[in-house]
Protein backbone atom coordinates (compact mmCIF):
# COMPACT_ATOMS: atom_id res chain seq x y z
CA UNK A 1 0.00 0.00 0.00
CA UNK A 2 1.77 3.30 -0.79
CA UNK A 3 0.19 6.05 1.09
CA UNK A 4 0.99 9.79 -0.30
CA UNK A 5 0.76 11.24 3.31
CA UNK A 6 4.00 10.86 5.45
CA UNK A 7 1.82 10.82 8.44
CA UNK A 8 -1.64 10.71 9.88
CA UNK A 9 -3.50 13.23 12.05
CA UNK A 10 -7.01 13.36 13.49
CA UNK A 11 -7.93 15.47 10.40
CA UNK A 12 -11.41 14.75 10.13
CA UNK A 13 -15.07 12.72 11.35
CA UNK A 14 -17.02 10.42 9.97
CA UNK A 15 -20.68 10.03 11.05
CA UNK A 16 -23.50 7.65 10.10
CA UNK A 17 -26.61 6.60 11.21
CA UNK A 18 -27.08 2.93 12.79
CA UNK A 19 -29.45 1.15 15.26
CA UNK A 20 -28.70 -2.24 17.42
CA UNK A 21 -29.17 -4.28 14.70
CA UNK A 22 -26.48 -3.55 12.98
CA UNK A 23 -23.94 -3.53 16.47
CA UNK A 24 -21.33 -4.52 17.24
CA UNK A 25 -19.93 -4.19 13.68
CA UNK A 26 -16.05 -3.79 13.13
CA UNK A 27 -15.93 -0.18 14.10
CA UNK A 28 -18.06 -0.17 17.17
CA UNK A 29 -15.43 0.29 19.44
CA UNK A 30 -13.93 3.34 17.93
CA UNK A 31 -17.51 5.00 18.24
CA UNK A 32 -16.61 8.36 19.73
CA UNK A 33 -20.16 9.44 20.77
CA UNK A 34 -23.92 8.31 20.34
CA UNK A 35 -27.21 10.85 20.15
CA UNK A 36 -30.20 9.28 19.96
CA UNK A 37 -31.82 12.98 19.50
CA UNK A 38 -31.35 15.47 16.60
CA UNK A 39 -32.79 18.95 14.92
CA UNK A 40 -33.36 20.86 11.91
CA UNK A 41 -33.69 24.50 12.05
CA UNK A 42 -34.26 27.13 9.31
CA UNK A 43 -35.21 30.52 10.95
CA UNK A 44 -36.61 29.92 13.97
CA UNK A 45 -38.35 26.96 13.50
CA UNK A 46 -37.11 23.96 14.26
CA UNK A 47 -37.76 20.01 14.29
CA UNK A 48 -36.73 17.70 16.55
CA UNK A 49 -36.60 14.21 16.51
CA UNK A 50 -35.88 11.51 19.29
CA UNK A 51 -35.30 7.82 19.61
CA UNK A 52 -35.82 6.70 23.33
CA UNK A 53 -35.52 3.06 22.21
CA UNK A 54 -31.90 2.30 23.23
CA UNK A 55 -31.89 -0.17 20.36
CA UNK A 56 -33.64 2.35 17.88
CA UNK A 57 -31.93 4.49 15.21
CA UNK A 58 -28.73 6.90 16.68
CA UNK A 59 -26.41 8.69 15.20
CA UNK A 60 -22.80 7.99 15.66
CA UNK A 61 -19.17 9.70 15.23
CA UNK A 62 -15.94 8.33 14.60
CA UNK A 63 -12.96 10.63 14.82
CA UNK A 64 -9.73 9.58 12.23
CA UNK A 65 -7.41 9.77 14.94
CA UNK A 66 -9.38 6.65 16.17
CA UNK A 67 -9.95 5.02 12.37
CA UNK A 68 -6.23 5.57 11.71
CA UNK A 69 -4.80 3.72 14.26
CA UNK A 70 -7.25 0.87 13.71
CA UNK A 71 -6.64 0.78 10.08
CA UNK A 72 -3.01 1.03 10.41
CA UNK A 73 -2.84 -2.22 13.60
CA UNK A 74 -4.88 -3.95 10.63
CA UNK A 75 -2.05 -3.60 7.66
CA UNK A 76 0.33 -4.11 10.69
CA UNK A 77 -0.98 -7.50 11.41
CA UNK A 78 -1.47 -8.56 7.92
CA UNK A 79 1.19 -11.27 6.70
CA UNK A 80 0.88 -9.70 3.03
CA UNK A 81 0.68 -6.34 3.56
CA UNK A 82 2.80 -3.65 3.68
CA UNK A 83 2.29 0.35 4.11
CA UNK A 84 4.64 2.64 2.70
CA UNK A 85 3.99 6.36 3.80
CA UNK A 86 5.28 9.36 1.95
CA UNK A 87 4.82 7.61 -1.59
CA UNK A 88 3.52 9.84 -4.31
CA UNK A 89 2.31 7.94 -7.36
CA UNK A 90 2.60 9.79 -11.00
CA UNK A 91 1.36 7.62 -13.27
CA UNK A 92 0.48 3.88 -13.50
CA UNK A 93 1.27 2.08 -16.58
CA UNK A 94 -0.53 -0.97 -17.93
CA UNK A 95 0.84 -4.20 -19.58
CA UNK A 96 1.42 -7.76 -18.71
CA UNK A 97 3.37 -6.56 -15.54
CA UNK A 98 1.88 -3.32 -14.59
CA UNK A 99 4.34 -0.52 -13.42
CA UNK A 100 3.89 2.18 -10.97
CA UNK A 101 5.68 5.62 -11.26
CA UNK A 102 6.78 7.47 -8.48
CA UNK A 103 7.23 10.45 -7.55
CA UNK A 104 11.49 10.46 -7.12
CA UNK A 105 11.02 8.30 -10.30
CA UNK A 106 11.52 5.29 -9.30
CA UNK A 107 9.23 2.54 -10.85
CA UNK A 108 7.47 -0.62 -8.69
CA UNK A 109 6.13 -3.57 -10.64
CA UNK A 110 3.42 -5.84 -9.82
CA UNK A 111 1.23 -8.45 -10.60
CA UNK A 112 -1.98 -6.30 -10.64
CA UNK A 113 -2.47 -2.67 -8.76
CA UNK A 114 -5.86 -1.44 -7.57
CA UNK A 115 -5.69 2.68 -7.96
CA UNK A 116 -7.50 4.39 -5.38
CA UNK A 117 -6.96 7.79 -6.15
CA UNK A 118 -9.01 10.56 -7.00
CA UNK A 119 -10.19 10.73 -10.47
CA UNK A 120 -9.06 14.38 -10.79
CA UNK A 121 -10.67 17.54 -9.77
CA UNK A 122 -14.14 18.66 -11.04
CA UNK A 123 -14.98 20.98 -12.98
CA UNK A 124 -14.89 24.90 -11.69
CA UNK A 125 -19.63 25.15 -12.37
CA UNK A 126 -20.02 21.36 -11.29
CA UNK A 127 -22.07 21.60 -8.19
CA UNK A 128 -20.06 19.93 -4.86
CA UNK A 129 -20.39 19.86 -1.17
CA UNK A 130 -17.67 22.22 0.65
CA UNK A 131 -16.93 21.57 4.22
CA UNK A 132 -14.68 22.92 7.02
CA UNK A 133 -15.37 22.23 10.94
CA UNK A 134 -13.31 23.33 14.08
CA UNK A 135 -13.59 21.51 17.05
CA UNK A 136 -14.15 24.18 20.13
CA UNK A 137 -14.04 23.56 23.94
CA UNK A 138 -15.70 26.00 26.39
CA UNK A 139 -15.27 26.87 29.94
CA UNK A 140 -18.70 26.57 30.83
CA UNK A 141 -21.57 23.97 30.34
CA UNK A 142 -22.94 25.84 27.46
CA UNK A 143 -23.11 23.39 24.97
CA UNK A 144 -25.26 19.99 26.20
CA UNK A 145 -24.33 16.60 24.85
CA UNK A 146 -27.41 14.93 23.81
CA UNK A 147 -28.87 16.57 20.52
CA UNK A 148 -26.82 16.60 17.28
CA UNK A 149 -27.91 19.74 15.96
CA UNK A 150 -27.81 18.14 12.19
CA UNK A 151 -28.49 20.85 10.17
CA UNK A 152 -28.99 24.60 10.85
CA UNK A 153 -29.98 26.22 7.53
CA UNK A 154 -28.47 30.05 6.83
CA UNK A 155 -30.01 32.31 4.51
CA UNK A 156 -28.12 32.82 1.60
CA UNK A 157 -28.92 33.75 -2.09
CA UNK A 158 -26.66 31.23 -3.76
CA UNK A 159 -26.64 27.60 -2.69
CA UNK A 160 -27.17 26.01 -0.24
CA UNK A 161 -25.82 26.39 3.74
CA UNK A 162 -26.06 24.72 6.95
CA UNK A 163 -24.14 24.51 10.12
CA UNK A 164 -23.80 21.31 11.89
CA UNK A 165 -23.35 20.65 15.60
CA UNK A 166 -22.13 17.74 17.41
CA UNK A 167 -21.96 18.10 20.99
CA UNK A 168 -18.86 15.42 22.23
CA UNK A 169 -19.55 16.97 25.78
CA UNK A 170 -21.25 19.67 27.54
CA UNK A 171 -17.45 21.92 27.01
CA UNK A 172 -16.79 20.33 23.20
CA UNK A 173 -18.16 20.09 20.04
CA UNK A 174 -17.41 19.43 16.83
CA UNK A 175 -19.28 23.12 14.75
CA UNK A 176 -19.44 22.53 10.92
CA UNK A 177 -20.28 24.69 7.42
CA UNK A 178 -21.03 22.60 5.13
CA UNK A 179 -22.34 24.49 1.50
CA UNK A 180 -23.55 22.57 -1.59
CA UNK A 181 -21.90 25.24 -4.72
CA UNK A 182 -20.07 25.62 -7.58
CA UNK A 183 -16.65 23.72 -7.44
CA UNK A 184 -14.99 26.56 -7.72
CA UNK A 185 -16.81 28.69 -4.87
CA UNK A 186 -14.69 29.33 -1.81
CA UNK A 187 -16.32 29.67 1.49
CA UNK A 188 -15.18 32.20 4.26
CA UNK A 189 -15.26 29.50 6.93
CA UNK A 190 -13.63 31.59 9.64
CA UNK A 191 -15.64 34.29 9.40
CA UNK A 192 -18.99 31.89 9.41
CA UNK A 193 -17.92 29.63 12.60
CA UNK A 194 -16.52 32.44 14.15
CA UNK A 195 -20.14 34.45 13.64
CA UNK A 196 -22.22 30.93 14.48
CA UNK A 197 -20.20 30.53 17.83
Amino acid sequence: MLEKRSEYWADRTWSYWSDESMHPHCYTSLERKRWNAWRVSFNGQQALQRVNSPSGLAFFSIDAGAFYAFAQAHIAAAPNMHLQMGMSVTDIQDGPVPTVLLGDDTTLRSSWVMDARPLGLPQAHSLCQHFMGWEVETPTDCLGDSVVELMDFQPVTDGLHFLCVLPYGAHNALIESTWMLPYAHSPDYESELRHYL
